[in-house]
């Protein structure tokens, strides 16, 4: 089909002279473009700042505070299939127990893996569902947080 589409190309004549390369090019530049937004399923990033917890509340890491339930703050956190943890920024309160409820999409790659160096925890997602890390904050500051190539990358910011 391709080699098809070539010759139609190549045979059409603009003004009785053959058409220009640039905009054999160009069409070829567009069809690519085109095709790579069919196979990704779309060109944007549909759930880029938020993601929801299954209770109905959400926290998308803009500096809010996560809901305490149970006497710990719940946070979700989600390695994308764009390289990128979803939210990369969280924010928790120093002594109080934390719980991550961490999960990746299939396609997240090395994403799969998180560590959380300061705290001392890693966890690997599972292929559907989630895993549980939990720990407490005992330190104020910004702490880093990547997958196991640091390709994927975040930060916890522990506040009083």
């Amino acid at each position: 089909m391709f080699q098809q589409f070539i010759y139609i190309v190549s045979t059409l004549e603009t003004y009785g002279e053959p058409v220009n390369n640039a905009i054999i090019v160009g069409i070829l530049v567009l069809f690519i473009i085109g095709g790579f937004a069919l196979i990704n399923g779309t060109a944007y990033r549909s759930t880029a700042n938020q993601i929801e917890n299954g209770k109905g509340a959400l926290y998308n890491g803009t500096g809010e505070m996560p809901p305490i339930i149970e006497g710990k703050q719940e946070v979700y956190l989600r390695a994308t299939k764009y390289g990128v943890y979803n939210p990369s920024n969280l924010r928790v309160k120093k002594d109080i127990p934390v719980r991550i409820h961490y999960s990746a999409d299939w396609e997240a790659g090395c994403g799969r893996a998180v560590l959380f160096p300061e705290f001392k925890k890693q966890a690997y997602a599972p292929a559907e569902g989630e895993v549980l890390i939990e720990f407490t904050p005992l330190n104020e500051g910004v702490f880093p947080f990547h997958c196991s190539m640091k390709m994927f990358n975040g930060t916890i910011e522990v506040v009083e």
